[in-house]
């Protein structure tokens, strides 16, 4: 059952504490109470949900409570309501609000407008929880994806660097030379995706992805897409076999579906241990079905449904991955109208299958 939170109720009247628990109480909320100003300090470091603090009490006044909360970082992020049966011009509400309080109401005050006020101060507080944890996975994503693009750029100077050496030698090594500017290709292509992945973020978040469909055969496009592929499967020791035995014509953007392919098969490699990955593209009922299996470790019940989650990692994910190919396959999956799910267990591979419409709806 979801817990409303915890309200500490500090008013050193009896009568007007009990009276306001109960209303409190009776809304669901779980209620600790305290009589003076040092029992708001106190009872703070419990750090309960929201505070409801008398102004005038015997040892301290509330605004001077609510300036220490408020300047202690333990504490700040408590929302408080003061309550007044005393104070209650205008000018004691300014004076309380720029104490550190988030409302102020006057007593007599009816249950009505006490739970909203409270209700209103716990959103205002959630969502403000919601923003910081937002910002926080933004500034680890950009330093970490900062970090790793660095070091694949710095690799990248330094194997040219050498390889620039070599070729001013006429008794340069050819194969040696391959190798290396086939490992600069590799991590340019890590690069491109990483930035891709970046710009494709954005572009969701602020809704600007545009879909451009073509009258196109999927079998012969995804054809194309593992050809393109060959390289890096072969950079993971990953043999890809097609299962494509009839054309598929529809309505798709080529280059959209080719970059759901594209990380579908990224996310194969990377935890397919060495294994071939097969890629099948079918024709179900007014359906496309394109699947890829991996013969890796495999998912966990309790993972499945994560995996699509934006900046979620396997545990097998190599460095470069964010977390975000997944994420990027759904959303463009769900732009095309259609869906896309996973199958596995532990120890028995990974299937991705992904269905989309063989033609759009018209939009009237």
């Amino acid at each position: 059952m979801h817990d409303p939170g915890t309200i500490a109720v500090i008013d050193d009247t009896e009568g007007t504490r009990l009276a306001t628990r109960r209303i409190l109480e009776r809304a669901g909320f779980n209620v600790i109470e305290g009589t003076c100003g040092a029992d708001a300090l106190r009872l703070a470091r419990q750090r309960p949900d929201l505070m409801v603090l008398d102004v005038h009490m015997p040892d301290l006044l509330g605004p001077e409570v609510a300036d220490r909360l408020k300047a202690d970082p333990e504490t700040r992020s408590i929302p408080i309501l003061q309550l007044s049966a005393s104070f209650t011009d205008e000018s004691d509400r300014a004076f309380g609000l720029q104490s550190g309080a988030d409302a102020y109401l006057t007593e007599p005050v009816e249950p009505e407008l006490l739970l909203a006020t409270v209700q209103a101060l716990l959103r205002a507080r959630t969502a403000e929880r919601v923003a910081e944890r937002a910002l926080q996975t933004r500034d680890e994503f950009l330093s970490m994806t900062s970090h790793d693009i660095r070091g694949l750029l710095q690799a990248l100077r330094l194997t040219l660097d050498v390889q620039l050496q070599r070729a001013q030698d006429r008794n340069f090594e050819r194969e040696a030379m391959v190798h290396a500017i086939r490992r600069s290709v590799s991590d340019v292509q890590q690069m491109t995706r990483l930035v891709e992945d970046l710009l494709d973020r954005t572009q969701f978040d602020a809704g600007k992805v545009i879909l451009h469909f073509q009258e196109l055969d999927l079998s012969a496009l995804v054809r194309q897409g593992l050809q393109r592929s060959i390289d890096e499967a072969g950079a993971r020791g990953s043999a890809v076999e097609l299962d494509a035995p009839e054309p598929v014509p529809g309505l798709f953007d080529p280059v959209r579906v080719d970059q759901v392919l594209s990380n579908l098969l990224s996310n194969a490699m990377a935890h397919g241990a060495g294994k071939p990955v097969r890629v099948s593209v079918r024709k179900s009922g007014a359906q496309a079905v394109i699947s890829v299996t991996d013969h890796g470790p495999g998912i966990a019940a309790e993972d499945l449904e994560q995996v699509f989650q934006r900046f979620e990692r396997g545990p097998s994910r190599e460095r470069g991955g964010y977390g975000l190919g997944l994420w990027i396959v759904r959303e463009l999956v769900q732009l095309h109208g259609g869906e896309v799910s996973v199958r596995s267990a532990p120890g028995q591979g990974a299937t991705f299958e992904v269905r989309l419409p063989l033609h759009q709806k018209q939009e009237r």
